[in-house]
């Protein structure tokens, strides 16, 4: 019964006679306005983050291994890499998952 109403629901959703609930359609924007708002710019072995303030950065190797995790405390940030070796690794802040090329 319950499988029935799902595909129903599904289906009447498709051709437009259902609406999703409000809570839903919240949800939904609160995602996409959360990964449009993180930006992330690399110069080199410069990061450079905006809008991810009291958030954190962490930072992984291709084989997928943190190698180090930093607050964010502003909205406005820089973080110098010029430690880590040249190479790829990936950013993850919150949602936001970049790959990015240190040199």
């Amino acid at each position: 019964m319950m499988k029935r109403l799902l595909i129903f629901m599904t289906v009447a959703m498709l051709l437009g006679i259902a609406q999703p609930t409000m809570a839903q359609e919240v949800q939904k924007a609160t995602i996409s306005v959360e990964q449009q708002d993180i930006s992330i710019s690399v110069n080199g072995s410069t990061i450079h983050v905006k809008n991810a303030a009291q958030m954190v950065i962490e930072v992984y190797n291709l084989a997928g291994i943190r190698v180090a995790s930093y607050k964010i405390d502003s909205a406005d940030k820089t973080f110098d890499f010029s430690s880590f070796q040249k190479g790829c690794y990936i950013l993850k802040i919150g949602n936001t998952v970049r790959k990015v090329s240190l040199k």
